[in-house]
C-alpha cells in the first residue's frame, strides 16, 4: 500500500492546490451538518465567508423543500454510502438560490464525509424553460379547435396530427401515422400538387372522412426544417357551414330574382346612388311600354317618366333618412306620352355590397276614375235618398273609452223616415237612439255595431215594439264607425205570414221537435219558415231571401235549378249534395224538395226535408284514407307481416314477407306459414305446417296457438329453423310478434317477423372475443413480469457488478490519497473512471432497450442498423442486414413491435444458438411489412424438449403475441444443425386487435 500511495497520491500541496484551483465547489462536512472546509470556490459561489459557513449548519442554507431530501441523503453517507448526481438548492448571501449537483462520498472517519458540487442553475432553468416550452407547444397543439397535421414533405406522411384532426376526420392518432396526406383529400393530385410547390394557403379544397363525408376546407400551411426533414405544418378549417351560408345566399338571390321578375306588380330596381335602372320585370314594361335594352344602363329622369320630378326627390331624401317609403301618389309618363296615376312602394336593399332601390309601382289610373265615378253615384244617391219610398237614416256608433259600442247617433233621415215612423227630422237628427225611440238599451245595438266595425251588409225583419210595426231592415256601412238602415213597414205582411203560419203550426211543431233540416219557400222561391237552419245560419239570415242571398254562387245555382225543375213539373225530388258552409269546408245533405198546392192544386212554393249526414261522409272517407295508409305502411313495412286466418292459412303478405320466401305471388294464397317460407319441419305436406317431429315444440307454433285460442298478444318470440333454399339449407332465427285483429267479423292473426340471424351471430361472436381477450391479457401479463424480471438481472448482475467494481476502485484511490501517493491515485483515479464510463454505458443501453430514444426521428432502418452493429461488435457476431422497397415512415406501433422482436431474436441467437452470422431482411410488399431473421447457428428440434425451454418459449411465445396483437402473422422454423428462421409479415397500419375487438 505505501507504494500505491507513493505512486498515485499527490503530495499535500499538489492537492492544496487542486483543492483551490477547482472551479467546482469543493468540500469536507460531517454528516450533523456542518462544515469542515470549503474551497475558495464554494465561498466566491455562495458569497458568505469562510467564518460565516463555518459557523452555522449547512442545512440551514437549503431551500426549505429541499431539506428533507438533503437530510435522507446525509443518512445515506452516515451509513457508508455514496451519493451520485444528487440535486438540491442552496440560498447564496443575496438572498438567491443556486441548483447544485453534488457528488459525496463517505470517509473512514465516522460522520465525515468529502463532497463535490457543480452549479446547474443555468441548465435547470433551461430544461425548466425547455418543459414549459414542451407544455405550451402539447397544449396549443392539443387544445386548439383547428385541425392540424404535421407532414413529412419528402414522403407524404403524417408526422403526427392534432384531437381537433381525430374529431373532424373520424380517424385515431395512431391511424393518421400510417397515412398519407392524399388519403384524406377527395382531391388527391390536387393535394399532391400543392405540397410539392409549395403553397401555403388553400382557400378551398375538399377532404374526405373516414366515414366516406365529403366536406370543403380551408388550408393554411408552413414549412420547416427539423434534423435535415423537411416538415410540413398544416392548419386545416372546416369551411362547411360557410359554404352552406354562400349557397343560401346564392339561393335567395336566385329567389329574389325569380319573385322579382313573375311578381304581378310592376317592379324595378335602381341604383341609389346613379339612379339607374340595374333591372325591370316584366309587368313594369307592360306597363309603361318600354323594351328591356331601353331600360337597362338609363334613368327615370332620363326617359322622363317622372311627370313631377320633385316627388322623386322627396322620395330619395325619405328612403335616405328612413329606408322605406309607403303609398307615394304621383304621375308617370309612358312611352308613348300617356299619364298613368301610380303608387309607389320603394325600399333600400343591400345586393352584392352594393345599395338599391326596389320600387313597387302600382298603376291606380283606373281607380281614380272610379273614385270619380263614385262621387257622381253619391251625388245621384242623394236624389235617391229624398225620394225613396223606403224609409233611410244614417247614424254613428257612439263609443266608451275603451272603444266598446254603448249607444248611436242619428245623424241624417231622409222624408220617408218622418212618414212612415211619424218622427220629424229635426226631433231625429243629433239624438242618441236610446233617447229618441225611448228604450232603456239603443234598439239592435249589436248587429248594427257589428255592421259598423266589419261594413258586411246584413238583412233581417224585426218587430218594434215601440210603435207596435213590423219592419224588414237592412243594414250597411258607408263608412267605418258609421251605418245607414233602409226599412220598409211590412206590418199587414206579416199578419198574413202569420194567419198562414198558423194554419200550419202542427207541421211546425213536428219539424222543429226533430234534428232534421225543414223549410217552406214561396213560388220566387224565398224562403218563409226554417226549422233547424244549417251551414252556420240562422232562420234570420234564411227568411226573406232566396238561395243567391245566402249561398255560395255555385250552390245558389245548382239548387234553384233543380227547385224550378220541381215548381214547374210539380214532383218532389231526391236530391244528395254538398253545400259550401258559412262555418268553412263543405257539409253534405241528403232529402227531399216536395211541391206545395193550395186548395185548386196550384204549385204555390215548395217544402224542403233534408238530413245533415257531414259526419257519417267525413267518417266513411276518414275511415277510407287509414285504410289506404295501413295498406301503405304494411305493404312497405321493413319488418315481414302476414294475416293468418283460423286455420293458419295465409291470406295476405306484405312485400318483405314476399322477399324473404323467394315465392312469387300466385304461390302463397291458402298457403300455411311454415310451408311458406319452405321450414324443413313442414316439408312432409307442402301446404301444411306442425307436421315435423320438431313442430310441437316450436315456440312459433305455439305463439299462433296461443294467440288464436285466447285473443292475447305474443311478442318477443324466437324461431330458430332451418329453411331450404332451393338445394341449399339456411339457419335462420327470427324474433315474432302474434296479434289477434278483428276484421268484419272474422277473427284473423297477424304475424310480425324479423330476421335475427345476423344479430344472433354478432352477439356470439362478441361472447367469443370478449373470451379471446381475456386470454391474450393473462399471456400479455406473464410476458411483462417476464421482461420485468429480465430487466431487472440485467440490473443487478451487470450495474450491481460495476457499481462493487466502481467503490473498489474509489477505496483505492480514498487509500493512496490518504498515503499520500499521487501517482498511484492518479492511475486509479483513471481506472475507476473507465469503470464508471462503462457503467454509463450500460445503463443507456438497458434503457434503449426499453425504448430507443430516437426511432421516431431516424426511422426504423436506421435504428435497425445501430443496434446489429452495436450488438454484432459486442458478441464477435456478423449481422448482415438488408432493406429493399422501403418507404420511410411507419406506424409507431408496427416499428416498436419490429424492433422488440429484432432484441428477443438476437438474445436467444445469443444465449442457445452458437450462430456466428445472422441474416436479416426487411421490406415492403403490397401495403405489408415483411421481416425475417436467420442465424446459421445449431438449430432445434420444434417438437423436442430443449435445455432452458421453459425461458426459450416465453420468449417465443412473446414475440408471436406481440406480432398478432398488431394483426400481423409469426413463423419460425428450426432444422438441428442448419440454425433457426423467424419470418414476420405487419399490416402498415399496425390496428391493435385487441383494442379493436
Amino acid at each position: 500500500m505505501p507504494d500505491f500511495q507513493e505512486k498515485y497520491l499527490p503530495s499535500p500541496d499538489q492537492f492544496e492546490k487542486f483543492f483551490k484551483l477547482s472551479l467546482d465547489i469543493m468540500c469536507i462536512a460531517s454528516t450533523d451538518g456542518r462544515l469542515k472546509r470549503v474551497n475558495p470556490a464554494f465561498e466566491e459561489m455562495f458569497g458568505y465567508t469562510l467564518e460565516e459557513l463555518l459557523e452555522r449548519p449547512f442545512i440551514e442554507f437549503s431551500y426549505p423543500d429541499d431539506l428533507a431530501p438533503t437530510l435522507k441523503e446525509l443518512e445515506k453517507l452516515n451509513q457508508g454510502q455514496t451519493v451520485i448526481d444528487f440535486i438540491n438548492r442552496y440560498r447564496c448571501k443575496d438572498g438567491a438560490y443556486k441548483s447544485i449537483e453534488w457528488r459525496a462520498t463517505p470517509t473512514d472517519k465516522k460522520n465525515i464525509f468529502y463532497a463535490i458540487g457543480r452549479d446547474i442553475t443555468e441548465r435547470k432553468k433551461l430544461d425548466d424553460a425547455l418543459k414549459l416550452s414542451e407544455m405550451r407547444y402539447r397544449h396549443l397543439f392539443g387544445s386548439g379547435t383547428d385541425t392540424v397535421f404535421l407532414v413529412d414533405a419528402q414522403t407524404g406522411m403524417f408526422i403526427d396530427a392534432n384531437p381537433a384532426a381525430s374529431r373532424l376526420y373520424g380517424y385515431s392518432r395512431d391511424e393518421f401515422l400510417g397515412m398519407k396526406k392524399e388519403d384524406v383529400s377527395a382531391e388527391p393530385k390536387k393535394t399532391h400538387e400543392a405540397v410539392s410547390t409549395g403553397v401555403k394557403v388553400v382557400p378551398l379544397r375538399w377532404h374526405r372522412k373516414k366515414d366516406g363525408t365529403v366536406f370543403p376546407v380551408e388550408i393554411s400551411g408552413s414549412y420547416f426544417d427539423f434534423f435535415g426533414k423537411k416538415i410540413h405544418v398544416a392548419t386545416i378549417r372546416d369551411i362547411s357551414e360557410r359554404k352552406q351560408s354562400q349557397e343560401a345566399l346564392k339561393r335567395s338571390e336566385e329567389r329574389f330574382e325569380a319573385m322579382f321578375r313573375s311578381s304581378p306588380i310592376a317592379s324595378s330596381l335602381t341604383n341609389l346612388f346613379d339612379g339607374k335602372f340595374e333591372n325591370v320585370n316584366a309587368e313594369f314594361l307592360k306597363m309603361f311600354g318600354y323594351s328591356q335594352d331601353t331600360v337597362i344602363g338609363s334613368s327615370p329622369l332620363a326617359l322622363k317618366m317622372w311627370v313631377y320630378p320633385e316627388h322623386r326627390k322627396q322620395m330619395i331624401r325619405f328612403l335616405r333618412s328612413q329606408g322605406k317609403i309607403k303609398n307615394l301618389e304621383t304621375k308617370f309618363r309612358t312611352k308613348d306620352g300617356q299619364f298613368k296615376d301610380v303608387v309607389v312602394v320603394a325600399e333600400i336593399i343591400e345586393l352584392r355590397g352594393q345599395q338599391y332601390i326596389l320600387g313597387l309601382s302600382q298603376d291606380v289610373t283606373e281607380l281614380k276614375k272610379a273614385e270619380k265615378a263614385l262621387r257622381a253615384s253619391e251625388q245621384k244617391f242623394s236624389s235617391l235618398f229624398s225620394a225613396s219610398n223606403e224609409g233611410v237614416c244614417l247614424h254613428e256608433i257612439v263609443a266608451d273609452k275603451r272603444g266598446k259600442p254603448i249607444d248611436y247617433r242619428i245623424l241624417d233621415v231622409n222624408p220617408a223616415f218622418e212618414k212612415i215612423t211619424g218622427i220629424q227630422k229635426s226631433k231625429a237628427v243629433g239624438k242618441l237612439a236610446s233617447v229618441l225611440y225611448g228604450t232603456n238599451k239603443p234598439p239592435y245595438l249589436e248587429a248594427y255595431a257589428k255592421v259598423a266595425k266589419t261594413r258586411k251588409a246584413v238583412s233581417f225583419e224585426t218587430y218594434f215594439s215601440p210603435m207596435d210595426k213590423h219592419f224588414m231592415i237592412s243594414v250597411f256601412s258607408p263608412d267605418r264607425g258609421r251605418f245607414a238602415t233602409v226599412f220598409l213597414d211590412i206590418t199587414s205582411r206579416k199578419k198574413v205570414e202569420e194567419a198562414l203560419l198558423e194554419s200550419e203550426a202542427r207541421f211546425q211543431a213536428i219539424a222543429t221537435n226533430t234534428p232534421d233540416h225543414f223549410f217552406i219557400q214561396d213560388k220566387g222561391l224565398r224562403y218563409v219558415w226554417v226549422a233547424n237552419p244549417q251551414l252556420g245560419l240562422t232562420a234570420k239570415d234564411m227568411v226573406g231571401h232566396t238561395d243567391y242571398d245566402i249561398l255560395a254562387p255555385e250552390d245558389a245555382l245548382k239548387l234553384t235549378k233543380i227547385k224550378k225543375g220541381v215548381l214547374k213539373s210539380g214532383r218532389s225530388v231526391h236530391l244528395f249534395s254538398s253545400l259550401l258552409s258559412h262555418k268553412g269546408g263543405v257539409e253534405y245533405f241528403d232529402g227531399t224538395y216536395v211541391p206545395r198546392f193550395d186548395k185548386n192544386r196550384t204549385v204555390t212554393g215548395l217544402i224542403g226535408y233534408f238530413k245533415n249526414v257531414t259526419e257519417k261522409v267525413n267518417a266513411d272517407e276518414k275511415l277510407k284514407n287509414k285504410q289506404a295508409e295501413l295498406k301503405a305502411i304494411y305493404d312497405y313495412s321493413p319488418v315481414m307481416m302476414c294475416v293468418l286466418d283460423r286455420e293458419h292459412r295465409i291470406q295476405y303478405v306484405n312485400r318483405a314477407m314476399i322477399k324473404f320466401s323467394a315465392k312469387a305471388n300466385d304461390q302463397w294464397p291458402n298457403e300455411k306459414i311454415g310451408g311458406f317460407w319452405n321450414c324443413i319441419n313442414a316439408l312432409g305436406h307442402p301446404r301444411g305446417c306442425g307436421l315435423g317431429p320438431k313442430c310441437k315444440i316450436c315456440p312459433l307454433r305455439q305463439a299462433i296457438l296461443e294467440t288464436g285460442e285466447t285473443g292475447v298478444a305474443c311478442s318477443g318470440v324466437e324461431y330458430e329453423g332451418t329453411l331450404l333454399r332451393g338445394k341449399k339449407k339456411r339457419h335462420v332465427t327470427l324474433r315474432a310478434s302474434v296479434v289477434s285483429i278483428e276484421t268484419k267479423g272474422e277473427g284473423l292473426l297477424l304475424l310480425a317477423l324479423e330476421d335475427i340471424t345476423d344479430h344472433k351471430r354478432a352477439e356470439k361472436a362478441l361472447r367469443d372475443a370478449a373470451l379471446m381477450s381475456k386470454r391474450f391479457s393473462r399471456k400479455i401479463l406473464a410476458v411483462r413480469e417476464e421482461e420485468k424480471k429480465k430487466l431487472s438481472m440485467n440490473i443487478h448482475d451487470e450495474i450491481g457488478a460495476m457499481a462493487v467494481a466502481l467503490n473498489a476502485g474509489l477505496s483505492v484511490v480514498e487509500s493512496d490519497l490518504q498515503k499520500k501517493n499521487l501517482k498511484n491515485a492518479r492511475q486509479d483515479i483513471l481506472q475507476t473512471r473507465n469503470i464508471l464510463k462503462k457503467e454509463v454505458a450500460l445503463f443507456r443501453k438497458i434503457v434503449e432497450d426499453l425504448r430507443p430514444p430516437n426511432l421516431g426521428i431516424v426511422g426504423l432502418d436506421g435504428i435497425l442498423r445501430e443496434y446489429f452493429l452495436q450488438t454484432g461488435n459486442d458478441n464477435n457476431l456478423e449481422i448482415f442486414f438488408k432493406v429493399r422497397k422501403w418507404s420511410g415512415k411507419l406506424n409507431d406501433k408496427v416499428a416498436t413491435a419490429v424492433y422488440r422482436l429484432s432484441q428477443e431474436a438476437l438474445t436467444n441467437i445469443i444465449k442457445h444458438s452458437k450462430a456466428r452470422k445472422v441474416f436479416v431482411s426487411l421490406r415492403f410488399v403490397r401495403n405489408q411489412l415483411e421481416y425475417s431473421i436467420r442465424d446459421n447457428g445449431q438449430g432445434f428440434n420444434l417438437k423436442s424438449p430443449l435445455k432452458n425451454a421453459k425461458a426459450l418459449k416465453l420468449g417465443i411465445q412473446g414475440m408471436k403475441e406481440r406480432i398478432e396483437a398488431l394483426g400481423g402473422t409469426f413463423v419460425i422454423e428450426s432444422v438441428p444443425q442448419k440454425g433457426t428462421t423467424i419470418k414476420v409479415a405487419l399490416p402498415l397500419s399496425g390496428e391493435d386487435t385487441e383494442n379493436k375487438d
